[in-house]
């Protein structure tokens, strides 16, 4: 990691550490490493369930190299290391870098206007927004899977003119560059517009400028063909709780947003050949992995095909990704060369919260799970937090007491939910890792600051009189 991406990092406002102590614990043995990990995944996926593959390595030495569960829950075939699987939106980055390499060769600039490389691209729209705002889901392109009528077409194989001309017309969303809205539509048009420019199906492309130089095995754009050995089932729910053959979809539509399969070792290979500077140079890399700043000069945690923040003072890098029968999660922690990535066929696991999970034990600051003993709070201390917290003009969280805990609940459709307790003012949302802590002055509770697990920012609310 650069000087200058760390600086960056940290001088966003970063999280408190989740356990106050006076000296940070002892590093574990590799192999007690080892041994906390592989407890993990076998307290976190159900056996007889869709599974999940967990790699961890860090420096030269891979940590655990593990798969729980099924690859096929009706046929009873267990799922291995080996196994691909759909990515999702994991494939972001892959198809960021890949356009960045056209970059580095000067056959796009990032600061070029779409029509510029795709000239049938409606105007106004496509003269404000740029290749830069593509990347960094900036460019207020409305995403496809959120607009009227996708769901009647989500099956349905679709060219690649099909399916711009889908959501090419919709209004922009906000001025290209002054906000953020995720867009499966403008890494859709990232894929386009490099079939564009090089005359070459993204396929190759994938294969010439990432693949081959990464020494990747599993990565293909596309599913495998059906029967391929070693790819893992995706799986759905029934109402009755049965797990069952996810539907199949079109892998048209997801493209260069979401529609690459590959495996744990593969993404492993892929995160070293990044560090290695076999894809892009360093100074390409620095640029993806360095927080994009909005128009009036505001910093996001989000990068060119990464979210970007930092975890216990170490910059990250991440993504995840969610496609019809697999969740997927990457953490990279380049200081201390970390990688985790957690495969999953199905939703009987969380992975980004396995992989987070991971990274805290490796950090040597494990998170409490399900079987921890949880403090006890005094009737006294749990009811000098109830109130009313206003985040915003039209937002607040409501904080009531129940039951030896907390019930918190966002105004703007929220459910109620039940953070864990860490101490008399810091909880835990342990199905996303968030950290809600009450701010204490003079002796009262006047605020409350929301921090997601690895952000470089936090939600405050200020306690409503």
């Amino acid at each position: 990691m650069s000087p200058r991406l760390l600086l960056v990092a940290l001088l966003l406002v970063g999280p408190a550490p989740l356990a106050q102590a006076d000296a940070p614990p002892p590093p574990m043995e590799d192999a007690a490493l080892s041994s906390a990990l592989h407890a993990l995944l076998e307290a976190s996926v159900p056996a007889d369930a869709p599974g999940a593959v967990l790699r961890v390595r860090r420096g030269d030495t891979v940590l655990l190299r593990e798969a729980r569960g099924l690859a096929d829950v009706p046929a009873g075939v267990p799922l291995t290391p080996e196994h691909t699987f759909r990515l999702g939106s994991v494939t972001k980055q892959f198809a960021a870098i890949v356009v960045l390499t056209l970059v580095e060769e000067g056959r796009i600039a990032l600061d070029q206007p779409i029509r510029a490389l795709l000239p049938e691209y409606p105007a106004p729209q496509g003269d404000q927004v740029t290749v830069a705002h593509l990347l960094t889901h900036t460019s207020g392109i409305p995403s496809f899977n959120a607009l009227p009528g996708f769901a009647d077409r989500a099956g349905q194989e679709v060219s690649r003119e099909e399916a711009v001309a889908f959501f090419a017309a919709e209004p922009l969303l906000f001025e290209p560059g002054t906000a953020w809205a995720y867009s499966n539509s403008g890494y859709f048009l990232l894929g386009v517009i490099a079939e564009r420019v090089t005359g070459t199906p993204f396929e190759q492309l994938l294969q010439e400028r990432v693949i081959a130089p990464a020494g990747l095995q599993d990565t293909r754009l596309g599913d495998p063909p059906p029967g391929t050995p070693l790819h893992a089932q995706g799986h759905g729910r029934t109402r009755a709780g049965d797990w069952v053959h996810a539907p199949p979809i079109s892998m048209a539509w997801p493209f260069t947003a979401g529609g690459i399969v590959s495996s744990a070792d593969d993404l492993e290979r892929w995160d070293r050949a990044l560090r290695e500077g076999r894809i892009v140079s360093a100074e390409t890399l620095e640029r993806a992995w360095t927080p994009v700043v909005l128009q009036d000069g505001t910093p996001l945690d989000r990068g060119q095909g990464w979210f970007l923040g930092e975890v216990q003072g170490h910059p990250a890098a991440w993504h995840g990704g969610a496609i019809t029968g697999f969740l997927t999660h990457v953490v990279h922690v380049p200081a201390l060369d970390l990688h985790v990535a957690a495969l999953t066929n199905g939703a009987a696991v969380d992975p980004s919260t396995l992989a987070r999970r991971a990274v805290q034990i490796v950090l040597g600051e494990p998170l409490p799970g399900p079987g921890d003993p949880e403090p006890r709070l005094t009737p006294a201390e749990l009811g000098r937090l109830a109130g009313v917290y206003r985040i915003d003009d039209h937002t607040v969280r409501r904080v009531v007491v129940r039951k030896g805990g907390i019930l918190t609940q966002r105004s703007s459709g929220g459910g109620r939910a039940r953070p864990r307790i860490l101490s008399p003012t810091r909880f835990l949302y342990e199905q996303d890792l968030s950290v809600l802590e009450f701010v204490v002055e003079d002796g009262q509770v006047v605020a409350q600051e929301l921090t997601p697990w690895g952000s470089a920012w936090s939600e405050r609310a200020e306690r409503v009189p």
